[in-house]
């Protein structure tokens, strides 16, 4: 539990240090942004701004999201650009990247149930974890590309190694919309579970004894031949894709 209690330490100290830029926006709402419960060895840490598809401020990780709609929408891309040059931005970046980064080194389970979207931010708090489970209404996109912006979250690592070559170029230059099959797929979820079991799957996680992995198996699928929903993305498109991503590789091979 220590990299995890470092996680929180340091959120809580650079939140501390962006207070006199920005004020959080659970004073203004009066949300309570962030609740922990533990059982035995398992903490689960829970998003609860519904109203804002869980979006992300300065303090906030997550395994699970309040309601259906969303597990993480990313970002608070408005309250960013309202900050305008007052440095906030800059540490809100910072601390995004190193928890990231502390997420993706931490010893032990970090799963997340991708229970409806999955977007920017969202992505960075889970992928970066051991395990991520994907259901028919998970909807997985980097959608900051629609305004200008470039894939988040040091998304270039893995996009840049989905096995479709040229799966992870489309992803961050379009922003396309993946489904939870095409997520358990290409290998960005490492389970698929109905969304109606997430509840009795979170419940079952609560109450093991470590052995992740063995409650997953036994609940969720790992192939698609035990997965009803189709991808999004057919087999004609993902060739395109596949020769369009060949294509890149080849003529920024010439240009060096």
């Amino acid at each position: 539990m220590n990299r995890l209690g470092s996680i929180a330490r340091h959120l809580s100290t650079v939140a501390t240090s962006a207070h006199s830029a920005v004020t959080s926006s659970a004073i203004h709402t009066g949300e309570l942004q962030l609740s922990a419960s533990e059982s035995r060895k398992v903490v689960n840490i829970h998003l609860n701004r519904p109203s804002k598809l869980n979006a992300l401020t300065l303090d906030q990780v997550i395994v699970t999201g309040e309601g259906q709609r969303a597990f993480c929408a990313g970002g608070d891309v408005a309250r960013l650009v309202d900050e305008g040059n007052s440095g906030w931005n800059l540490r809100w970046f910072a601390t995004e990247f190193q928890m990231n980064h502390r997420i993706h080194t931490y010893p032990s389970n970090w799963v997340s149930l991708w229970n409806g979207i999955v977007m920017g931010g969202g992505v960075g708090l889970s992928l970066y974890g051991t395990h991520r489970i994907a259901a028919e209404n998970t909807t997985f996109s980097m959608p900051e590309t629609g305004i200008g912006f470039v894939p988040d979250i040091g998304a270039s690592y893995f996009l840049s190694r989905l096995k479709t070559p040229g799966l992870g170029l489309y992803l961050g230059l379009t922003g396309a919309r993946l489904n939870g099959a095409d997520l358990l797929k290409h290998g960005l979820a490492t389970h698929y579970i109905d969304s109606y079991r997430m509840d009795q799957l979170k419940s079952d996680l609560m109450e093991c004894e470590g052995d992740v992995d063995k409650v997953l198996s036994s609940a969720c699928s790992v192939g698609l031949e035990d997965v009803q929903q189709e991808p999004l993305l057919n087999e004609d498109t993902l060739q395109q894709i596949n020769r369009f991503g060949i294509l890149v590789i080849r003529l920024s091979m010439l240009s060096l």
